[in-house]
């Protein structure tokens, strides 16, 4: 029988709190460590579940009772914490933006290929149900070959409350960090190819909040695929008006899901 992965967890927000019911409902794998700077946070997971909790990322990636980091922290710190995982014979599952820069990701991606690590983004919406259901329909072939794919999102994501560190592009902020990586990466499940060619702008229209606001890529694929995504928080309008005011999730707009597992 195969061992489970014995998974360490760094930061334990928002994307801990979402994630974590499926950690643990998933026999492969096995929550073993976690790392917040929260002295009350370390202290209620390690209550709960029974696990080391450290301090900081780094006494975390070298303890030798993980075999893998689930990175969840503030988007500016996941470079630095990837390579401590990496330096230290970890895999890596980051979360959505893996760096802020290209520079960065590139070096991660070398880093990987070197060490012979795995590390993972965890885009989460490529799993979606209705994301899986389109994938079969076009695997399918039935209604031919895919030549274009639209993905469109107008809603008030910059007016919602935000964080600083959300509102500020340089540690991994604005809709482009925060919500294009889920609109490329769906187009790029879909197209099932490699985009050859990227043309993009973004829009800062509010100095109040300033950080990108709205975006609009062409993306072409080495198949010959032609894709757009366009995103704009500013709220305006909201896509839903479109499909009969029902959001993303399946539900009308305003009703908020919960996420269960079982």
């Amino acid at each position: 029988m195969t061992q489970p992965i014995r998974m360490g967890i760094a930061g334990l927000g928002t994307a801990t709190r979402q994630m974590l019911p499926a950690f643990l409902a998933n026999a492969n794998i096995l929550v073993s460590a976690a790392a917040t700077r929260s002295e009350e946070k370390r202290n209620a997971f390690q209550q709960d579940y029974g696990v080391p909790v450290f301090a900081d990322a780094e006494q975390l990636c070298r303890f030798d009772g993980i075999d893998a980091v689930y990175i969840a922290t503030p988007t500016e710190l996941h470079t630095q914490q990837i390579h401590l995982a990496l330096d230290s014979g970890k895999h890596v599952l980051v979360e959505k933006p893996m760096a802020v820069t290209l520079e960065e990701a590139r070096g991660i991606v070398e880093k990987a290929q070197q060490s012979g690590l795995a590390v993972i983004v965890g885009h989460s919406h490529s799993f979606d149900p209705p994301i899986q259901a389109i994938k079969d329909v076009l695997d399918s072939g039935r209604l031919g070959p895919v030549r274009m794919i639209h993905n469109w999102n107008y809603n008030d994501w910059l007016y919602r409350p935000r964080t600083k560190e959300e509102l500020d592009t340089t540690q991994g902020g604005g809709v482009t960090f925060r919500q294009g990586s889920h609109q490329f990466d769906i187009i790029r499940y879909l197209g099932g190819g490699v985009v050859r060619s990227v043309r993009a702008m973004t829009g800062r229209w509010d100095p109040a909040r300033p950080t990108e606001g709205s975006h609009v890529a062409y993306l072409e694929f080495e198949n010959g695929l032609a894709a757009t995504a366009v995103y704009n928080g500013y709220d305006h309008f909201h896509t839903s008006e479109l499909t009969w005011d029902i959001g993303e999730w399946g539900a009308k707009r305003g009703v908020r899901m919960t996420a269960t597992t079982g």
